[in-house]
Formats: C-alpha cells, structure tokens, sequence
C-alpha cells in the first residue's frame, strides 16, 4: 500500500496543474492537517512510519491513491487513554463505559489472538464469579456501536467474532502511538548499533515526545494489564537511558541530565539510572550534586527495601567523592 506521500508525488506527476496545492500540503499544510486529525500534540504529529498498519490510501476512481480519514483507528493509549475509528465520536476519559474501553485495549494488546468469552469474563470480571457469559456479548455491542455506529454492511470491522471468540482486526488501517513508540526505539537501536549517533538521537527523542503519560494507567490496577504496563515502562527506561548516553557523547551534559532526572522519577529504585545521572552530573562539573543523587538512592533502598546500593554504585560514588576520573 502507498503511503500518503508516495500518492501525492504520484499525483503531482499525474495533475501537474495541482503542483502549487501540492507543495502546500508539503510545505506545512499536511502537518497541521494530522495534527487535527489524528488529535495528538504538535510535537508528536503523525510522522507515518512503523504505525503498525501504515495510514491508509484509497484507490480512487481516477487510479491515485487518497487519504482517506473514514475508515482509519486512532489510538493513543499513553494516558489519557483515545480511541477513535474515523469521524465517530472518541471513546476517551469522558467515555463512561469502562468496561467496554477495558475491553477493546484487552482485545488490541492480545491482537493476533481469539479470545474466548469465557476468558474474557475470568479476566475483565474477574469479582463475579458466576456471571453470565451474555455480559460479555452486551459488552461487544456497547463497544462496537462506540466505535462504529450502527452494523456496517459488510459487517463489522474492528472487533471480530468467530466461535463465540472475539479478536481485535489486525488488518484494519490505524495508527497507535505505543506502537510508533516501539517502532522508533528500534530504529535507534540499530542507527546505535551501526555507529549512527546523530540519527540514533531523533528517533530516541521521538520516543521520548510520544511517551506523553503513563501507559493505559487507567487500569494499572487491573492483572490483565500489569504485564504489558511493566514492559511498557522498561522500554521507556531503556529510551531516556540509551538517549542520556547518546546526549553525552556529543556533550549534551543538561539535556542528558534532564532525561535521567525522568527516569528517576519514573522509577524510584531504579538503580542504572541513578548510576548514569551520578556520571553525567560529574562530568558537568556539578560533583555535589552528584554526591547527593548517591544519597537519595541509598534513602529510598533502605526505606524501601532495606538493601543498600549495588557496589560498582557504591565505588562509583567513592570515586566522585575523591575527584577521581569516571569513564564517560
């Protein structure tokens, strides 16, 4: 499938007397348009790559590919949680039924898979022990009307059945901020891993912008979710770790600190990050400060844990306190 670019270069070729509205969408006009469209912020708009599913072009009557916005699922589930499936009203934090978004980021975190009813209410409603499996039934419907008003024609086409077993539709054209989110840290790992700084650092700051909140903290509470939660927040870790590393090699000293102050506060007894924030506050010349991050650290284990440091943390914080040299 075309993205949409390759169907503007294509009509541009086709309709050269389009060429000035063309190079307007290009110029600035295409931005604005997806930052409406897609209702993310400005600084993490649509940039179509690794969305999943690309956006989607529709063959046209004159044979070019077009945008189309109809048939596209948004999703943003780095709170606050949105979905919207074209120009249906969004289910978001005003949505009220909970169950119904409960369901349908179950179903999209487990895509590839069919789910059966009878687990689907083990895990959805997991206090009623005796529920009728017909909740589950009334609840697809509560959702699918949510996304997509009354049964298409030819039939629904985000949430699937088969067997009495339910199924997000892999196939549909969407775009999911996680999923761009994992896209762009795996394009800086290998920029990284070829030798690639400068290209390695906008795609870990890319991840950094789209990472606007928690993931589905809406129900971190709820098991089905703890695993993808917890992963979620190591690969955010990873990035601003991996990022901050990248920021100090081209003498980004604050900008690296910054990250790493994130990542503390992202996780309190997450030790490495402690580590590299030490690192980078000497290396600016700010030794006190780094001095007093050793000390919070050892604070929070104790009360929190009751352990102390790692000992190359411990070393680390010795070699500070002497003013010996760190490796970068």
């Amino acid at each position: 499938m075309h993205s949409y670019l390759d169907a503007v270069h294509a009509q541009s070729l086709a309709k050269p007397g389009q060429a000035g509205v063309l190079a307007g969408l290009l110029a600035g006009q295409f931005s604005a348009i997806f930052r409406s469209a897609y209702w993310l912020r400005p600084a993490i708009a649509w940039r179509g790559r690794g969305c999943g599913r690309r956006a989607p072009a529709r063959l046209s009557s004159g044979g070019l590919y077009l945008m189309t916005a109809e048939s596209l699922l948004k999703i943003r589930l780095f709170e606050p949680i949105r979905v919207q499936f074209g120009d249906r009203p969004p289910i978001d934090e005003y949505y009220p039924r909970r169950k119904a978004k409960a369901l349908f980021v179950y179903l999209y975190l487990n895509r590839g898979r069919q789910i059966s009813k009878y687990q689907l209410l083990a895990d959805l409603w997991p206090e009623a022990e005796h529920a009728d499996t017909g909740r589950v039934k009334h609840t697809v419907q509560v959702l699918r009307a949510a996304l997509e008003g009354p049964r298409p024609a030819d039939g629904w086409r985000v949430i699937r059945e088969q067997g009495g077993s339910y199924s997000f539709n892999g196939a549909v054209e969407r775009y999911c901020d996680a999923e761009e989110f994992e896209d762009e840290l795996s394009r800086a790992s290998r920029a990284r891993q070829a030798g690639d700084t400068e290209l390695a650092l906008q795609h870990y700051r890319r991840c950094i912008e789209l990472h606007t909140g928690e993931f589905v903290a809406e129900f971190r509470y709820d098991d089905w979710a703890a695993v993808e939660i917890a992963r979620q927040h190591e690969l955010f870790l990873q990035a601003l770790e991996e990022g901050a590393r990248l920021e100090v090699t081209k003498g980004n000293y604050g900008h690296a600190i910054e990250l790493l102050r994130r990542a503390v506060q992202e996780d309190a007894l997450h030790e490495s990050s402690y580590v590299e924030l030490m690192r980078c506050l000497w290396l600016d010349s700010r030794r006190t400060e780094a001095l007093r991050v050793y000390q919070r650290l050892r604070e929070v284990l104790a009360r929190r844990l009751d352990v102390e440091p790692q000992a190359q943390t411990t070393r680390l914080y010795e070699a500070i306190r002497r003013d010996q040299a760190v490796a970068v």
